[in-house]
């Protein structure tokens, strides 16, 4: 995460079970390519338990972003998280700005997205 110091990072948690999470995965990726030149970086992060079921997904719905697995739910538990898909909200320091529970590509998404960098410099 401190290799991401200066940018927003989003951390777009999801499971494999989750048919709203993989659905919205195309949806993701697009936002991110959009967000990319303002400085946001997406990571997906996985809380399947087994990386099999994820990568059964990224088989069906590739996407070029991070995928990252949380499998024991270390940053799942560290953020607060009890539902998936959620999004935390890293600013430019590195803190949380937003936790967004809609789900990805959904207008709130977006715009709770977009509410964080007018108020990150």
């Amino acid at each position: 995460l401190r290799a991401q110091a200066g940018h927003v990072l989003v951390l777009d948690f999801m499971s494999s079970w989750c048919q709203t999470c993989t659905e919205a995965l195309p949806g993701v990726e697009r936002m991110a390519k959009g967000w990319h030149a303002k400085g946001v970086r997406v990571w997906v992060v996985s809380i399947d338990e087994d990386r099999a079921d994820l990568e059964a997904v990224l088989k069906r719905v590739p996407v070029a972003l991070p995928v990252l697995m949380d499998s024991r739910e270390v940053w799942f538990k560290h953020f607060g998280l009890s539902a998936v898909p959620t999004a935390v909200v890293l600013g430019r320091d590195g803190r949380v700005v937003a936790v967004v529970n809609e789900p990805p590509g959904s207008e709130r998404y977006e715009d709770a997205i977009e509410a964080v960098l007018r108020r990150t410099p």
